[in-house]
């Protein structure tokens, strides 16, 4: 595809993530990196030395909104389009790309004032809808609307990257809308969830450590008071709604350890 890059940004990546990138390579897709992993590593040499991979690093764990940010604006003044970002736990194949390929071909200049599409494995194959909040592993970026509504926050680390993009992107005007029913996708097998029962129910719950705790409390308690400034109220009762729900499922996953 000729106006669509492929961004990943990486951090310790297992050979599953590399053998994901290759897939991408040997399909000719160019591909962006940000490898946030601090020590040299085997795998850098690697990727550097591919002629279809723009590599970047600083040597440091820098975050995500950096990361994300340098990856797309480099694709953007490479002259693609789009960019399709994919975490380095996220499963995919050649059908799921193809599938991607296809939809935004046929559907996205159908799509009124699209900032980004986030294809995901769960849903229907009814088409797209409009959605409020997306996640920013399996997004297809719109590059030019992208850079209107100023990239990815980089003050923002990890949690609340994507949440601060769909904030922005509704106070300019854009929508970001949502493609269930994906092909090959998996974003949940690799990451490290535990099924635990509470009261009769299984919930997969993903214990963070206090680091990432308070990061994710400290990311959506200012989003929940930049949406009260920008008179985003929808947005504000959603992050309340999802900050509420991270910290009961944080306090039940240690109390149902003990």
């Amino acid at each position: 595809m000729d106006d669509m890059a492929i961004g990943f940004v990486l951090y310790n990546p297992t050979e599953k993530t590399l053998e994901r990138i290759r897939i991408c390579i040997a399909n000719s897709y160019k591909v962006y990196v940000f490898d946030n992993t601090p020590d040299a590593t085997f795998f850098k040499d690697e990727l550097k030395k591919n002629k279809g991979i723009q590599y970047h690093t600083l040597d440091k764990n820098v975050g995500l909104g950096i990361s994300i940010s340098m990856i797309t604006v480099a694709a953007f003044y490479d002259n693609f389009t789009y960019l399709l970002f994919f975490d380095q736990d996220t499963i995919f194949n050649l059908d799921t790309l193809s599938f991607i390929g296809d939809f935004y071909k046929n559907n996205v200049e159908k799509l009124p004032n699209c900032a980004a599409i986030s294809f995901q494995e769960n849903g229907t194959n009814l088409g797209a809808e409009h959605v409020q909040l997306a996640i920013n592993s399996g997004s297809l970026f719109v590059l030019e609307e992208l850079k209107t509504i100023g990239w990815h926050d980089m003050s923002y680390f990890v949690d609340g990257v994507d949440y601060k993009f769909c904030l922005d992107a509704s106070k300019k005007g854009f929508n970001i809308y949502k493609v269930g029913n994906v092909p090959g996708f998996d974003h949940s097998s690799e990451q490290d969830e535990e099924e635990l029962g509470v009261f009769g129910y299984k919930l997969k719950v993903r214990s963070y450590p206090l680091f990432r705790i308070r990061d994710y409390v400290k990311a959506l308690t200012r989003l929940c008071i930049l949406s009260i400034a920008s008179f985003k109220f929808s947005f504000f009762f959603r992050f309340s709604k999802q900050l509420f729900l991270f910290v009961i499922m944080q306090f039940v996953s240690r109390v149902m350890r003990l």
